[in-house]
């Protein structure tokens, strides 16, 4: 499903009634956190919200999110401690382009000393630039 790009500050409630949905994009709206209701929602596998106004992560969606957030994310300890058990069924989530990011925006890294999820998230920001 695509409502990107709709100046949406926050996903329509009937969307929880969606138990089908695989992926949802919702990139270049105006969300301001990751909506608590996609992570209970048993299908939905890849969401992107990326160039949103998400800044911060609630420490409850963090952890239930787990690997599905973008490597230097969990490394900045947005997830708040090891992620609990959680029947969230996301597996990619994309946040490129919101502050959430910003810290990681003129991060060099030298060779060897990276993980390639990182090196995409910072290769894709500076080429918006």
């Amino acid at each position: 499903m695509a409502i990107n790009s709709n100046q949406l500050h926050e996903l329509p409630g009937s969307l929880a009634e969606c138990h089908a949905l695989h992926t949802l994009i919702a990139n270049s709206n105006r969300l301001t956190e990751v909506p608590e209701m996609l992570l209970h929602m048993p299908s939905l596998a890849v969401v992107n919200l990326s160039h949103n106004k998400i800044h911060t992560l609630q420490q409850g969606t963090a952890a239930a999110l787990g690997d599905a957030l973008p490597l230097g994310v969990r490394a900045a300890g947005a997830a708040g401690g090891a992620a609990e058990a959680s029947n969230c069924a996301i597996k990619e989530l994309d946040l490129t382009g919101n502050p959430l990011l910003a810290a990681f925006d003129d991060v060099t890294l030298a060779p060897g000393e990276y993980h390639e999820p990182i090196i995409r998230d910072i290769q894709a920001k500076k080429a918006r630039r």
